[in-house]
This record gives C-alpha cells, sequence and structure tokens, in this order.
C-alpha cells in the first residue's frame, strides 16, 4: 500500500471511529427509566400497585392451549368502561369515572375524568404471601359490583410489571405502563383455566376547574 493510500484512509478511519463513539454514546444517553425486571421485591412489588390507580386494559382466559380474549365481553364492559382500582393499606376499593376526548396526548393514550375522594369497598384483599412470592388477593363473601371469579386467589405476576416514577417518563416509554393478575380456577365445562387481567395505571395530569376532587388522569 502506499504512503498517499494510507493517508488518504486516516481521515475516514477518523471519520468511523467518531460514528462509532457517536453511536454509543447516544445509546447510553437514550436509555429509558423503565423498571422491568423478572425478580421484584415485596416493598417494589406492593408499590406498582400502590402508587396510583389501576385501569383494566385486557382480560384473557385460557384452557389447554387455547386462549380466548374476553376483554370485549359484556360481561366485563364495567371494568373498560369505569372501573379504576385502588389497592390501599390491605384492600382494593374501586372508583368510577368516564373516557373523556384525548386532545392533549398521543393517539394511543387515553384520557378519562373522575373524583378520587371516596374509593368504594370491593370486598377484596390483597397482602403479600411469602410462599407464593408474589402478592395476592382473596374474598371470603365475594363482591356483586363487578363478575371478578373469587373462588380462588388472585396472583400479581412479578415478570409482568413494567413501571416508570413519572407521568414524563411514562409518556416517553416505547413500553407502556402496565401489570397483570392472574386466577386459577376450574370452569365446569372447560376444566382447569386461567383468566389474566392486564392492568394500566393513570396518571391525574390536570384538575378540573373548580370541582372538589375531580381531576382528569391519562393512560398510555
Amino acid at each position: 500500500m502506499s504512503h498517499q493510500s494510507f493517508t488518504l484512509m486516516k481521515p475516514s478511519l477518523c471519520l468511523l471511529y467518531i460514528l462509532l463513539f457517536l453511536c454509543v454514546t447516544l445509546s447510553c444517553t437514550n436509555e429509558e427509566p423503565e423498571l422491568k425486571k423478572t425478580v421484584f421485591t415485596k416493598d417494589e412489588a406492593l408499590r406498582s400497585i400502590q402508587s396510583q390507580y389501576l385501569h383494566v386494559t385486557k382480560i384473557e382466559r385460557k384452557a389447554g392451549n387455547e386462549t380466548v380474549d374476553l376483554t370485549n365481553a359484556p360481561e366485563f364492559e364495567p371494568y373498560r368502561k369505569a372501573l379504576f382500582f385502588v389497592f390501599r393499606q390491605g384492600f382494593i376499593l374501586i372508583l368510577s369515572g368516564s373516557e373523556i376526548p384525548n386532545t392533549k396526548f398521543a393517539p394511543s393514550a387515553k384520557t378519562f375524568f373522575f373524583s378520587d375522594k371516596i374509593p368504594l369497598p370491593l370486598n377484596l384483599e390483597y397482602y403479600w404471601d411469602d410462599a407464593a412470592g408474589t402478592v395476592v388477593t382473596k374474598s371470603n363473601i365475594g363482591s356483586s359490583t363487578v363478575p371478578i371469579p373469587f373462588e380462588n386467589p388472585a396472583k400479581l405476576d412479578l415478570a409482568s410489571i413494567v413501571t416508570y416514577p413519572t407521568l414524563a417518563a411514562a409518556q416517553a416509554a416505547a413500553i407502556p405502563p402496565s401489570l397483570k393478575f392472574t386466577v386459577d380456577l376450574t370452569d365446569p365445562k372447560l376444566g382447569p383455566v386461567t383468566y389474566a387481567y392486564t392492568l394500566k395505571p393513570v396518571w391525574s395530569y390536570e384538575k378540573v376547574g373548580d370541582i372538589p376532587n375531580y381531576y382528569n388522569f391519562v393512560m398510555f
């Protein structure tokens, strides 16, 4: 190789090194503040359900190798339309709200309007179960408020948790925040089945005029 050829290659090599450095630097600085991991501690798992109100966005039933999406089934309409779950001091409560037009966020987001002053009891409790290694729900008397199968406890799927510390972080994230509870029971016709409930947090982004305790919320 001639000295001239080597001289011409040096700027190209320098440019290549600069581009590689920029790619590495940008890939590091653009990391999202995402919390998604296989193992959550007790405190982290409880914080993921207690820090915000949660709305059910998907309901599935798995029997054998068949999974059926029940989200739009009529019996689950209260979940989709109006209910928001509050996990507070060992009890699961509900708030009722309404979806409103989304005028401030990306089209994939949904916005809601409700008061968070007086959540209603659901006759459901939750606690950390050391044997199960996760959060478990239970009910001794059931509830007529929403059609949740109460025969068996629901368990928080720790591997499903995706959570962010702020509204801005959740809004910017490529993977939206969510978590999943599963319920195992025996169906008279289908045999052993598993219900899976996917929930997403809603974030308060503005107070509604002068109405006490009413806010607008967004879900990503």
